[in-house]
């Protein structure tokens, strides 16, 4: 039976695979995203045939076996659409040139390395040097003490590596938010001198390297997650699986649905929603898409310094992405949640 909340929603074109969290799931994972993408479009989420991004995440793609790239879009019975993104996350030490091989074959564009030591990212650089033309990121956590010297990190990583994407993660410990702040502003200051665009508050990119994925999903575009924790967004319904692998599997195997848990948001909270994504880009919001109220907030966050002075967008600074809980609340209790709740391809128009 067709889910009566997909209707009219978009085709999606960006999908989420979970990856297993054991290391003895690898053969059983590609089977299982496959008879989940079947069970998901007999719901009615529109599968598009080729996928303009896939994203590989969350565990360890390096238990997988090397013929699984291969064989793992036929089995789930979806394409990469011309000039599409696949990326697939990994931990630094465990990336070897024949798994570099066999992801780059089946038709990887991206390789982002999980936070790990500088040691541990040179050695997965030399591995990728080997892959010319391959994008790829590292994700580097800071402001806490388990992410001591995060400056200094990331200086290296941009100067002696130029990892063309870097993307910041809070530590679970973090200081107290004066000095988790005061890092953040450090490292920002630094990337923008050697050349980084913070194209969204915790990601810096050179030029053409803005991972697909992560901006589709920022933008509020309707993605599709399978496998284990994978989470799905469309038609304004949001759901996620069971995390532990074994009981995503077991569900699976049986033939029932692995959801663990669904929402659909009302307007208000869409709309808070869609201002709080869409601030945290650096586009941030076209002026002329937004009721009149939104241009005296925008003067009084110039004035202070928390966005940009653009007469054509609302665009926060990175002092402003500090802030963004906040200005976001402020900004949704201004306008009226009914035009606020736009198609996630295309921004409100006031009339």
């Amino acid at each position: 039976m067709k889910d009566p909340d997909r209707a009219g929603s978009p085709v999606i074109r960006d999908l989420y695979l979970g990856l297993p969290d054991v290391e003895d799931a690898g053969a059983r994972w590609g089977p299982a995203l496959a008879l989940e993408a079947r069970r998901r479009r007999d719901q009615g989420w529109p599968l598009a045939p080729a996928f303009r991004s896939i994203h590989v995440g969350g565990g360890c793609a390096s238990v997988l076996d090397a013929r699984v790239p291969g064989s793992l879009l036929e089995a789930l019975e979806v394409a990469l659409a011309p000039g599409a993104e696949w990326a697939v996350e990994f931990e630094p030490w465990r990336l070897s040139a024949s798994l570099l091989e066999a992801w780059v074959a089946a038709g990887v564009s991206r390789i982002v390395l999980r936070p790990g030591t500088l040691a541990e990212v040179r050695g997965a650089a030399e591995v990728l040097d080997g892959a010319p033309g391959l994008h790829w990121s590292v994700d580097v956590e800071f402001g806490g003490p388990a992410a001591p010297g995060a400056v200094d990190t990331v200086a290296r990583l941009a100067r002696e590596f130029a990892v063309p994407h870097l993307s910041l993660t809070e530590a679970d410990d973090p200081w107290d938010p004066d000095r988790v702040a005061q890092e953040y502003l450090e490292i920002a200051g630094l990337l923008d001198e050697l050349g980084y665009r913070a194209w969204e508050l915790s990601s810096f990119a050179l030029p053409d390297h803005v991972p697909r994925h992560a901006r589709a999903v920022w933008r509020g575009c309707p993605y599709m997650g399978l496998g284990p924790g994978a989470h799905s967004f469309s038609g304004g319904v949001r759901i996620w699986n069971l995390e532990p692998w074994e009981a995503y599997f077991f569900k699976i195997q049986q033939g029932e649905d692995p959801t663990a848990g669904r929402e659909r948001p009302d307007i208000e909270a869409r709309a808070l929603e869609w201002l709080w994504s869409r601030l945290r880009l650096r586009e941030g919001l076209a002026l002329d898409r937004l009721p009149p109220a939104a241009g005296a907030v925008h003067g009084r966050w110039v004035t202070m310094g928390w966005a940009h002075d653009d007469p054509s967008r609302l665009r926060l600074s990175e002092r402003g992405w500090l802030l963004l809980d906040t200005l976001a609340v402020e900004l949704a209790s201004r306008l009226p949640a009914e035009e606020l709740s736009p198609d996630p391809e295309v921004e409100p128009r006031h009339p």
